[in-house]
């Protein structure tokens, strides 16, 4: 850095881009106190892979990353997307109906206390968690040892230092070992969000068909609007064949 200093001097609005190793901010730090120092967006990416890859981070790798829901709804839709604009939005409209329906009917079934999804995570994260080991810092604090990160949990607070519990709302394995040791129960450390009642009410309203489109009763501004054919791009090719 002393040798780059010298040979580039004062710069203003200097950017440094770094995997941000200690002895590298130490260094701009000193040669550079007024550069504006940032995180590689590439190793940002590997240290989380690397950091959340442990058994107990699963749950949240699962959570954020993928998007399920929406494969799944472009699935169901997909054939549909050939139908006239008026038919695939009712297509729509009737799968939701569907679906509302058969998920109301399902929630009413569960008698766990989380939605099934959650209360088997929880579950499986119970049985992790009786392998490790809590140390007390204080009544509701603990220095949890799983033999890779570890982490330091305050059950009043719902955190712990692998970031899980805070992140998902529901207890990690850390959380987990910290509350068998003191008899916390596990439900309560768990976000409402994953309750079965707010499940249920998730699903409570229904989805109504829209009736015959003559007793449809539309406002003057939209039966106004006229709806002009969209414009159409010239395909790239179809230039080079007049050229031609």
């Amino acid at each position: 850095m002393s040798k780059l200093k010298e040979a580039i001097g004062e710069v203003e609005d200097l950017v440094f881009v770094s995997d941000r190793h200690a002895s590298i901010t130490h260094a701009l730090e000193t040669i550079f106190p007024d550069a504006y120092h940032g995180a590689c967006y590439h190793h940002i990416s590997m240290n989380v892979v690397a950091k959340f890859n442990s058994d107990h981070c699963h749950v949240l790798m699962y959570n954020i990353i993928t998007n399920n829901y929406v494969e799944s709804f472009n699935n169901k839709t997909w054939d549909a997307r050939s139908f006239p604009i008026t038919t695939f939005v009712e297509f729509i409209r009737f799968t939701l109906q569907s679906w509302f329906c058969d998920r109301r009917e399902m929630s009413e079934k569960k008698t766990t206390t989380l939605a099934p999804t959650y209360e088997k995570n929880l579950v499986d994260m119970v049985e992790k968690a009786r392998f490790l080991i809590p140390y007390a810092i204080g009544r509701h604090e603990f220095h949890v040892l799983d033999g890779e990160l570890n982490g330091e949990v305050i059950l009043l607070n719902k955190t712990c230092t692998c970031g899980v519990f805070q992140i998902i709302g529901i207890p990690c394995a850390h959380a987990l070992s910290g509350s068998l040791k003191r008899g916390v129960n596990f439900y309560s450390l768990c976000s409402n969000y994953y309750k079965i009642e707010t499940w249920r009410f998730s699903y409570t309203e229904s989805i109504y068909p829209t009736g015959n489109e003559e007793e449809w009763i539309v406002p003057h501004d939209i039966m106004t609007i006229k709806v002009r054919t969209p414009a159409q791009k010239q395909p790239s090719w179809s230039s080079k064949e007049e050229t031609r």
